[in-house]
């Protein structure tokens, strides 16, 4: 009877077996039942961690160990050469395939890249080391002799440059990598110094003074720019060609256009304010001779902006009282203030801004983005509010579209083409997003002392919290997801809401999706005691979605609604370093029990995800037919042992 019962159990478990089985062949591509776990054990992390370093994609660890007197930089768990000193701690560079360090044995420095030390050095200014853009070079600044008598050189990929008497600010690379600067100087008999830029090796004309900070390579990095003075006059050099000399460059100048091409400047001559644009003569500046104008104020808070395809400039400027925007070298009109700086949409046809006029504010679009758009060409009707907020302008993606935040008499709202959205108590600044495709917009709004995202016009659920810098669109501009909260700040609990979910069947994100009866707006999805600042992450096809969440003192990934393993902790990835792949898989790092492992979810093609299941359903089928036939079998025996035992008593009668 044991047996019967054991073999009953094992065909229901197989039943079941199947039945899921069956169940999962019809899982779409999307479901988190797609994905396998792979765990690449990396090695023991130490108790005491100095100077912890995570790579941009959160995928590499470094950080310095101290073992008695020795100091080690450790990667991945994996322990580098010994030093007296570890001077500035594990850097990587920004494809995370390279890590650098400064390193001090005896009393000699290096600079350790990749696990290997360059030149010795009497001093290493740890607080230069760094990698170019493209991760392929790496630069500090350091030094030979005694310290009276020290002569300092620019060390790029192990070789040193010229030797100067100081270094200011530097190294600093060009965006493409090929290029690096610093600013460097060299004393005369009269005790007298001269500043001067080193471009690649190799010095430009002489400075009294050379202010180090202003340094910038163009976007192209083919061009540099700096400030510098002579005297009590202060000048911009381009290229090593100084300019006109000015009272006062002002802070935040010069400026490069996206396309390399144009630099401008703001500066103070007198109590007048000019904006220098070089070398463009069809606009303002001293190229071609034209006279640079000048007005009684430029608004130095909000500096001057190039257009994104460089042709143009816009800037605030001040008119005896009023103010007015200059777009092009051209003034526009003249108000009683403008809100915030100008700004361009993406296609660089239409330039927006915040001006007061009458003791109200309204939005200024030129030219207008459609025939009820607000703008003064034509005598087009514009709302007009009790404020503009500063900042708060937003192009959509495709130019199509303008968002801004506004007060009302008692409370505040978006305005999103030109038309007002609802009114809350406050809207959270610089939240106004629009998806990739410029179609949808969303941004965080209060209530009372409640916090609620608005998708479209579309309130969603009220919650205690929702987390700063969260809120985002799916690629794909179908999705969007945030980072909420629930309860007083001792007692929260905290959820990611995704809308719509990652698949019709989950309920638990959202309800009321077409298709579905429910309610309208997203539905909150599982509450943990804590979520990633990252918030939710959708893969580059906007159909999947992952975050770091921790319950009872465990972290672990969700994906697409459902918690992978659990360990003690997902440092990098809950901070900002989770992201998905190419391929659509997601990589991190975890700890668990002191040990450092490499954590990846890798999708599972459907072919291959229907195959397993159909594999699993035929062979769990399979062995039902097995066990069926071992129980007729047994079933037979029985039946002839006992006519075997009636026959043998019927003969002994």
């Amino acid at each position: 009877m044991a047996v019967s019962m054991a073999l009953f159990a094992l065909i229901v478990g197989l039943a079941g077996t199947v039945f899921a089985a069956a169940g999962a062949s019809q899982t779409p591509a999307s479901s988190p039942s797609a994905y396998k776990i792979e765990e690449e054990r990396l090695g023991h992390l130490h108790e005491q961690l100095l100077s912890v370093a995570f790579s941009k994609d959160g995928c590499h660890l470094a950080y310095v160990r101290r073992k008695g007197a020795k100091f080690a930089v450790v990667v991945d768990a994996q322990p580098g050469p010994e030093y007296d000193w570890i001077g500035r701690g594990p850097i990587f560079s920004r494809d995370a395939k390279r890590v650098a360090y400064t390193a001090m044995k005896g009393d000699k420095w290096v600079v350790v890249v990749d696990g290997r030390p360059g030149p010795e050095y009497d001093e290493i200014r740890a607080q230069d080391l760094l990698f170019s853009p493209d991760g392929k070079g790496v630069a500090y600044v350091a030094a030979k002799g005694s310290k009276k008598q020290r002569k300092w050189v620019v060390v790029v990929n192990g070789r040193p440059g010229p030797e100067y008497h100081s270094i200011g600010r530097g190294p600093i690379f060009s965006s493409d990598g090929k290029h690096v600067a610093y600013m460097a100087s060299k004393s005369f008999s009269s005790g007298k110094s001269k500043y001067f830029l080193v471009v690649d090796g190799k010095p430009q004309p002489e400075q009294d003074l050379i202010y180090s900070v202003t340094l910038i390579f163009s976007p192209d990095g083919k061009r540099q720019a700096y400030v510098a003075r002579r005297g009590n006059k202060h000048f911009v050099v381009i290229d090593g060609r100084p300019g006109r000399e000015y009272d006062e460059i002002v802070k935040g100048s010069p400026i490069f256009s996206p396309d390399g091409k144009r630099v401008a400047y703001s500066a103070k001559e007198g109590n007048k304010g000019v904006v220098v644009v070089d070398p463009s003569p069809g606009d303002s500046g001293e190229a071609g001779g034209r006279p640079v104008p000048a007005y009684d104020g430029i608004n130095f808070r909000k500096h001057p902006v190039f257009s994104p395809d460089s042709k143009r400039l816009a800037y605030v400027a001040k008119k005896g009282t009023k103010y007015l925007v200059v777009v092009g070298g051209k003034p526009g009109p003249e108000y009683e203030g403008i809100r915030g700086a100008p700004i361009f949409s993406p296609d660089s046809k239409h330039v927006a801004y915040g001006v007061k006029k009458g003791g109200k504010y309204f939005v200024i679009v030129d030219p207008p983005l459609s025939p009820g758009q607000a703008g003064e060409a034509g005598g087009k009707p514009r709302p007009e509010y009790d404020l503009i907020r500063d900042g708060t302008l937003i192009f959509s993606p495709d130019s199509k579209r303008l968002a801004y935040e506004a007060k009302t008499p008692y409370k505040y709202c978006v305005v999103v083409d030109g038309r007002a959205g609802p009114e809350y108590h406050a809207i959270r600044r610089r939240s106004i997003i629009f998806s990739p495709d410029g179609k949808r917009v969303a941004y965080v709004a209060e209530k009372a002392a409640k916090q609620l995202v608005v998708v479209d016009g579309r309130a969603e659920p009220e919650y205690d919290w929702i987390q700063p810098g969260t809120l985002a669109f799916s690629p794909d501009g179908k999705r969007v997801g945030y980072v909420a909260a629930k309860g007083s700040k001792e007692q929260r609990k905290w959820l990611v809401v995704v809308d719509p979910p990652s698949s019709p069947g989950d309920s638990r994100l959202r309800q009321g999706y077409a298709g579905q009866a429910g309610e309208a707006g997203a539905q909150p999805g599982p509450e943990y005691d804590w979520v990633g600042s990252t918030g939710p992450v959708f893969s580059p096809d906007g159909k999947h979605v992952a975050y770091v969440a921790e319950k009872a003192d465990k972290q672990f990934l969700v994906l697409d609604g459902r918690a992978g393993p659990e360990y003690d902790g997902i440092p990098w990835a809950s901070q900002g370093g989770l992201a998905f792949g190419a391929d659509g898989s997601v990589e991190y790092l975890a700890v668990e029990q002191e040990t450092l492992l490499r954590v990846k979810h890798v999708p599972v093609p459907k072919w291959a995800a229907l195959g397993f299941y159909t594999a699993v359903g035929i062979g769990a089928v399979v062995v039902i037919g097995v066990v069926a036939l071992l129980i007729t079998r047994s079933r037979r025996r029985k039946k002839a042992a006992i006519k075997g035992q009636d026959l043998h008593r019927a003969d002994a009668n």
